[in-house]
């Protein structure tokens, strides 16, 4: 089986997105890796090219990224053998535990595209409902109560991944005035004959992909909406209930504590990596970065805890965010670029 895996970079550093390769590197994943580059700096480029990395560039209009990465990959996909296997994920927030390449091979050949639960409805997940709201609202009666998967964390055979991500850029260009309605329109496509019966729609505990931002980092009033049980997060680490690991663990940077603990744990197998094959490039950690405890330190790390949220707060919040979204919908609004 040949495996490629495909991130993205808008007016990023290679600093950014290092944590996402050298877990995958740790892994022991030994197919080729792919960037979708846009507006990032030539010495970034020179980076990833000498690391191995195969960089595409990204449409450099000013269409969202998350729109134009899918537009990359399809054309991407489209290069490739149809029936090679392509991850395409987030890189700023994921890290992955395990070589996707195992769970790939294993998975029923009835299926040829894969996501990730958010284990949670549109209804009851506050931003995904007013993106969806905004965004498409005649899909709203469809999709109120259908689960939420996950656009950062998709794989699939190449034909099929370039079929879903041309559908996907079609439906975001019919809404040019809304913003990160990439993955209101992928949940859409994929409930509908063309994708159904081909896709894999895996839970929290199925050891893809573990998106713990609409989990750990739910807000209190969308706890209990929760419809699957979750893995256990130790260490850094996302843990299945047999003790294995998840392939992808995403989002974990949305809390200081538990963001510092992946980090750790990613920069401790990666200095065993490093020593152990010594034509792996010494790892750059540029400033700005998590600083690194000690394991003696990471003892006295609490166990994470979900940020507390004043109900106030988000409620004002909320309704000045939908303000926005209804006023970008109903007059676009160009902002200028501060220099």
């Amino acid at each position: 089986m040949t495996v490629h895996v495909v991130g993205s970079m808008d007016r990023l550093e290679w600093g950014q997105v290092s944590f996402w390769w050298r877990s995958l590197m740790c892994t022991g994943f030994d197919g080729e890796v792919h960037m979708l580059v846009r507006n990032c700096r030539e010495q970034t480029h020179r980076e990833l090219l000498e690391l191995g990395i195969h960089t595409h560039d990204v449409n450099s209009s000013n269409f969202q990224i998350v729109v134009e990465r899918f537009s990359a990959l399809r054309d991407l996909c489209l290069s490739l053998p149809p029936d090679d296997w392509v991850v395409a994920c987030d890189t700023t927030d994921i890290i992955f535990q395990k070589d996707p390449t195992g769970f790939l091979e294993y998975m029923s050949t009835d299926y040829s595209l894969v996501v990730a639960s958010e284990t949670i409805s549109f209804e009851h997940n506050d931003w995904a409902k007013r993106n969806l709201k905004v965004s498409f609202p005649e899909w709203w009666d469809e999709l109120s109560g259908a689960l939420l998967y996950n656009a950062g964390s998709i794989a699939g055979l190449a034909g099929d991944l370039a079929e879903l991500s041309d559908d996907i850029v079609k439906h975001c260009y019919l809404k040019p005035d809304a913003k990160n309605h990439d993955q209101a329109a992928m949940n859409w496509l994929l409930r509908q004959d063309k994708y159904r019966n081909r896709t894999l729609f895996t839970k929290a505990l199925d050891g893809w992909c573990y998106c713990c931002a609409s989990t750990v980092f739910a807000k209190p009033h969308e706890k209990p909406h929760l419809e699957e049980p979750l893995p256990d997060i130790r260490d850094g680490l996302c843990y299945m209930p047999d003790g294995g690991l998840a392939c992808l663990f995403h989002h974990y940077d949305r809390g200081p504590s538990l963001k510092r603990a992946a980090c750790w744990a990613v920069e401790r197998d990666w200095q065993a990596f490093a020593v152990k094959d010594s034509q792996v490039p010494e790892p750059r950690i540029p400033a700005g970065l998590p600083h690194f405890p000690s394991l003696d330190e990471m003892h006295q790390v609490p166990d994470h805890q979900p940020r507390q949220h004043s109900d106030d707060l988000e409620q004002r919040v909320g309704q000045l965010e939908t303000l926005v979204e209804q006023l970008l919908a109903d007059r676009p609004i160009r902002a200028r670029r501060l220099r």
